[in-house]
């Protein structure tokens, strides 16, 4: 950002001469033998250093035209850039703010360049009054320090498992304290609907998250909507990120499971948790991957048109993930003509899992994926072989699996989701029976970055370290 008239003179001389070098680049011998590859990432370059100037030089000039309408800071984390507008916009130098606020040239200096980090509250409100900058005053007029706002973050039920990864780098180093408090603040808002100067000053014991969930996304038709937690209202914030650093594609979703699964070993040669990972993502799906315990088991949201899908597994098994990304997908093939959809899951020993018939769908898709077709034979072979005692079923399964050619955690996921139907639960038994351990969480991770540009400009900073953090990055 451009913030004096000396910085503005130096700005137009370095695009003269980025413009001038460009020119003299496209007209060399050593630019005319590039392959083209090549050529368009030295012009590319070029060009972006270009634009990046044009836009600062255009926002200076238009910020000290006379034209430019009152700065509003339209978020915390604004207030910082926004002051320095707020003085360009009133045609003020920075000797003149010194003069206004009773301080040194070489202070406003060093708060601008800075952008007024560390500067105390009281500080800012009176510089942003002088300015006429519009602010929000509760805030800036709180005692503000770390504890206290994070004890009224906790005071409304946020679960543990969230707060840490809303924490800015800036309040955990301790440099920046305010814009940290103020990057907190804005998340908290933007994520809950909890407004800061609501959160400073009100009591906020028990608070309710389900408006905030309904206000964003369609509650699923068997959620049980006191299970709808500060969790899942963030993992669906951090999946409408993930949307917006992401290509949508148009592609057909398969919904037969031998043709599914043909699919995948035809492009990629065998059928692995990557291969079909990959395939998913190549169908448009972006798949977000999280590691955290509790809350729901993985959830599928379709949002403005797009589905995404969220695998939530700490088990390292192969099998277990692909099952899990094989069920979600299927719920993202269903109700292609709505624009919005949701798929909350719940624990696989819920009745809700057992009983609902999407869900059913589901888990036979995903079986007869894994299982060739022929999940419902391999169950009735397992249990034919254990003579439909439950204590023999383990070692019928492994058999089974032995004899059939068929992976061992595939099998034994199929046959507790089937036990589970007659009222038995199987699934600790199916647990230990998960082999081929391997990092599928990183896996995941690996083609999410491959997929997704963190870069763009259609999130915030803010949003994109909370993204990352939530990675374990």
């Amino acid at each position: 950002m451009i913030k004096t008239h000396v910085e503005y003179e130096a700005s137009l001389d370095q695009l003269r001469l980025f413009e001038q070098s460009l020119a003299d680049l496209e007209e060399s011998q050593f630019y005319q033998e590039l392959h083209p590859k090549f050529k368009e990432t030295h012009r590319t370059a070029f060009e972006g250093q270009i634009e990046e100037l044009q836009q600062q030089i255009s926002e200076y000039e238009y910020l000290t035209s006379g034209k430019a309408a009152r700065v509003v800071a339209n978020d915390l984390t604004n207030i910082f850039s926004a002051l320095i507008r707020a003085r360009l916009v009133k045609q003020w130098s920075q000797q003149q703010l010194a003069e206004a606020t009773g301080t040194s040239l070489s202070l406003i200096q060093e708060y601008e360049d800075d952008e007024y980090a560390d500067v105390d509250v009281s500080v800012i409100s009176r510089i942003a009054s002088i300015l006429d900058l519009e602010v929000p005053t509760e805030v800036l007029s709180a005692q503000l320090s770390k504890k206290f706002v994070v004890d009224k973050i906790i005071e409304t039920g946020i679960d543990s498992r969230v707060l840490p990864r809303l924490i800015p780098d800036e309040l955990k180093s301790g440099y920046n304290k305010i814009r940290g408090m103020f990057k907190l603040l804005t998340s908290i808002e933007q994520i809950f609907g909890i407004r800061p100067e609501e959160l400073l000053k009100g009591k906020m014991e028990g608070f309710n998250f389900l408006p905030a969930a309904t206000a964003r996304f369609k509650m699923p038709a068997n959620a049980n909507q006191d299970g709808i937690t500060s969790y899942t209202i963030f993992v669906y914030h951090l999946a409408n990120t993930l949307l917006k650093v992401t290509t949508e594609k148009e592609q057909r979703l398969i919904t037969n499971p031998l043709e599914f699964r043909a699919e995948v070993e035809r492009i990629s040669g065998e059928f692995t948790f990557k291969n079909c990972l990959s395939f998913i993502w190549d169908m448009g799906i972006p798949v977000l991957p999280l590691s955290d315990r509790g809350a729901f088991h993985g959830a599928t949201w379709r949002i403005q048109g797009r589905n995404i899908i969220v695998l939530k597994q700490r088990n390292t098994s192969e099998a277990r993930w692909l099952f899990d990304l094989l069920h979600e997908y299927w719920h993202a093939t269903q109700e292609p003509e709505l624009h919005e959809r949701s798929i909350v899951e719940h624990p696989e020993t819920s009745a809700q899992r057992r009983e609902d018939p999407e869900e059913i769908d589901a888990n036979n898709f995903a079986s007869n994926v894994l299982l060739k077709g022929r999940a419902e034979e391999l169950f009735q072979v397992c249990i034919k072989r254990a003579q439909s005692r439950i204590g023999w079923l383990k070692n019928a399964v492994i058999r089974t699996a032995e004899a059939e050619n068929v992976d061992v955690g595939a099998l034994a996921n199929n046959v507790a989701y089937e036990v589970s139907k007659r009222g038995m639960n199987w699934w600790g038994a199916a647990n230990n029976l998960q082999i081929g351990q391997s990092d599928t969480y990183a896996d995941a991770k690996d083609l999410l970055l491959s997929n997704a540009d963190l870069s763009s400009p259609n999130v915030t900073i803010n949003n994109r370290e909370i993204f990352l953090r939530a990675l374990d990055m």
